[in-house]
């Protein structure tokens, strides 16, 4: 008897836990090839609660709580999935078969957010839940202008890379420098860096405030990545001509471990242009060790280094007598093509992540990260000779066939051109019309008795440096208030200090080159007082020495509201940034200006923005975003000549910036359509830019001040 009851309290006791949880269960399947994926991660949002499936693809997830709730379901190498899911105490939902896309293969970004084929089968279905199935996808004019010009180099809404936010694992990657990511910092990882999210223009960031061309975040956390092996092989006819990626993830496993790697080599002898050299290596390296149910470290480490032979810009005259594939920065030297202007990165990257699940409706994660290196652009100096150039203008036929007698007064003086000497200076280029490196290094040797010998060099290949440290610190936290509100927060702080210097590669035959400016004389042609007439060797600072010292800190946070029929947010933002110079040689220009520390310039900012969601049917969204917001000015604009002074740009302050935006969006089968317009309005910029004079390559730039207002529609 007593048997009897025991079980008759046990089966009670799992009746009641049932009908206090719902279970779903569901099928995974690879949408082109209808195959079951295996591993797959499903976990419920804003809680602990996760399963993977199994080797048929299949899942079930047991959830206790109450309500509308959004179940995420992810995979490397797949777009994720995320499902708007009610839960029904007691009961068994079945989600059906649910098919993940492959990533594009390709090396654009992910855009905007869109619908599943097969959500879209049915208006009325669908209507009440547009934020159901949601997935990340491509948008044919960010793809297009992606590919086709180059991520890097296209300006989206004519706006620079600065007006957009990078972002890895919550921490922002725009440099203080200038604002712009550094792309090369991540190239050759293709294969482990495709969990992305990417919000276009003033779309909400659950990680940033973001800027006006959105925020792109990548995640590296090793669990995301789908367990196996991926080699690639690919060629190319541009930057590089080959490329090899091997990359392994191990998964999740019993042990609380997971790891991923990778390691690549693109190689071109010859790129598309002349002379035109590539070698870049990329590895990488993603643990993670799970704590506990709620709590994961997570560390990511990458390294790539990349080497980088420049192409001239030409005008329409050298492209017409050389055609479109010249280039003018290369010369034969033994035999072999030697490229003056090469770009050489090695920027390496150390980052900690910390996830914690506080509750099931709270994440905080923080991360700390630490990244040093160099970045060189090596160039030509001379001193007391002819420019190497073979595209100097004097040496043009344009030069002789534009001439102009001497100015009578306030008038032009006549026109002469010399159209002989213009058919001998273009004869004279196309004999020669690469850089002469065998005569540089006999400009720097002098006779002897056993041939030549080193003499003080008239030419030298010398290297813009700029060996930065960085150490950043962010936070952020994301929580669901009710079924209905959701809030976002955050803070990143980031100090940098910047080394730049020029840094003699080669003394090209040479014994010595005397660090003076020529085009002064007496304590003006000094690079540093301290030093005077000062003979430098390969290896040896010369021209310019200083440091920038930087620290900023940002934070934001939004709040965001989900409906049946309409969704909105709002967010703000504050930051504050503070640079210095600190010179490291007393310049003769600028001998009361130029050593030491500078003053100490602070900048103050805010920002608001606010979105607006109107689901019209199951296919067709109308979104409006709008934001107004200060930021400081970027390192690089603050001083008005680095190299050679402490002097900070006058009327130096805050830019103002404000856009808005309307979109139309249109999603079915067949047909995907965004129509957008925008409107973007950015005041008090300040850029300082360096103009090179006539005399090819001189290290002094000139430099230009410019107070700009632009607007763009």
């Amino acid at each position: 008897m007593i048997k009897k009851y025991f079980v008759f309290l046990l089966l009670c006791s799992f009746s009641f836990v049932f009908a206090q949880e719902t279970v779903f269960r569901g099928i995974v399947v690879d949408a082109r090839t209808q195959n079951p994926i295996q591993n797959v991660v499903v976990s419920i949002q804003n809680s602990s609660i996760t399963k993977l499936t199994s080797k048929t693809g299949q899942f079930e997830l047991h959830s206790s709580i109450n309500g509308e709730q959004l179940s995420l379901i992810h995979s490397q190498g797949f777009k994720d999935l995320l499902l708007k899911i009610q839960s029904k105490f007691g009961h068994i939902v079945y989600l059906g078969t649910l098919q993940l896309e492959d990533l594009y293969t390709d090396e654009t970004p992910a855009t905007l957010i869109t619908l599943l084929d097969s959500d879209l089968s049915d208006d009325s279905s669908s209507s009440e839940m547009t934020s159901g199935l949601l997935q990340s996808s491509k948008d044919a004019f960010l793809q297009a202008s992606a590919f086709n010009w180059g991520q890097a180099r296209f300006k989206v809404r004519g706006l620079d890379s600065e007006n957009g936010t990078m972002m890895l694992n919550g921490m922002t990657m725009n440099k203080i420098y200038d604002g712009r990511p550094q792309w090369n910092n991540w190239g050759g990882l293709n294969n482990v860096l495709r969990n992305q999210e990417f919000s276009v223009g003033g779309a909400i960031s659950n990680y940033t405030f973001g800027g006006v061309l959105g925020t792109r975040q990548i995640a590296t956390r090793a669990s995301l990545y789908r367990k196996g092996t991926q080699l690639t092989f690919s060629g190319s006819n541009s930057a590089y001509t080959w490329r090899a990626i091997g990359t392994y993830a191990s998964g999740m496993n019993a042990s609380g471990w997971a790891y991923a790697i990778s390691a690549g080599k693109r190689y071109a002898g010859e790129g598309y242009f002349e002379g035109t050299n590539f070698n870049a290596d990329s590895f990488f390296i993603s643990v993670e060790k799970k704590l506990n149910s709620r709590q994961s470290l997570n560390f990511t480490g990458f390294y790539t280094p990349n080497s980088r032979g420049k192409n001239s810009p030409n005008t329409d005259e050298v492209i017409g007598i050389m055609g479109e594939k010249y280039n003018s920065y290369w010369g034969f030297q033994s035999g072999e093509k030697r490229n003056a202007k090469v770009k050489n990165i090695e920027e390496p990257l150390l980052m900690l992540n910390h996830y914690f699940k506080i509750d099931e409706k709270t994440n905080l994660n923080s991360g700390i990260m630490y990244q040093f290196g160099k970045v060189g652009n090596s160039n030509i100096d001379y001193q007391n000779a002819n420019s190497p150039d073979p595209v100097y203008y004097r040496k043009m036929p344009s030069y002789f066939s534009s001439l102009y007698a001497k100015d009578q007064g306030e008038f032009s003086g006549e026109f002469t051109p010399d159209y002989e000497n213009a058919e001998k200076s273009k004869t004279a280029f196309l004999e020669n019309s690469q850089i002469d490196w065998d005569a540089m290094y006999l400009a720097n040797q002098k006779p002897s008795q056993n041939g030549y010998e080193p003499k003080q060099s008239h030419y030298v290949l010398y290297e813009d440096r700029t060996d930065d440290k960085t150490f950043a610190f962010n936070s952020t936290l994301n929580s669901q208030i009710n079924s209905n509100l959701f809030f976002d927060g955050g803070i990143v702080y980031r100090s940098l200090k910047s080394h730049n210097f020029q840094y003699l590669l080669d003394l090209l035959g040479g014994e010595y080159f005397v660090d003076i400016d020529l085009f002064y004389k007496g304590n003006l042609s000094q690079s540093d007082l301290l030093h005077p007439d000062r003979q430098v060797k390969e290896g040896d600072i010369y021209g310019y020495n200083y440091n920038f010292l930087a620290n900023t800190i940002d934070a934001f946070t939004q709040f965001k509201f989900f409906y049946n029929k309409t969704e909105f947010y709002l967010g703000q933002s504050y930051s504050i940034s503070n640079y210095q110079r600190e010179g490291l040689y007393q310049n003769g220009i600028y001998a009361n200006n130029s050593l030491g520390k500078s003053d100490k310039v602070t900048f103050e900012n805010f920002g608001f923005k606010g979105g607006f969601t109107y689901k019209i049917s199951g296919r067709q969204w109308f979104i409006v975003n709008a934001e107004h917001l200060t930021r400081a000015p970027s390192l690089r604009n603050t001083f008005s000549n680095s190299r050679l002074n402490n002097n900070i740009v006058k009327g130096i302050e805050n830019e103002n910036v404000t856009s808005a935006e309307a979109n139309y969006v249109y999603r079915s089968p067949k047909l995907k359509l965004r129509f957008t317009a925008y409107y973007t309005l950015i005041k008090n910029t300040s850029k300082t830019s360096f103009s090179t004079p006539k005399e090819y390559l001189i290290r002094e730039p000139v430099t230009i001040q410019q107070m700009l207002s632009s607007a763009r529609l």
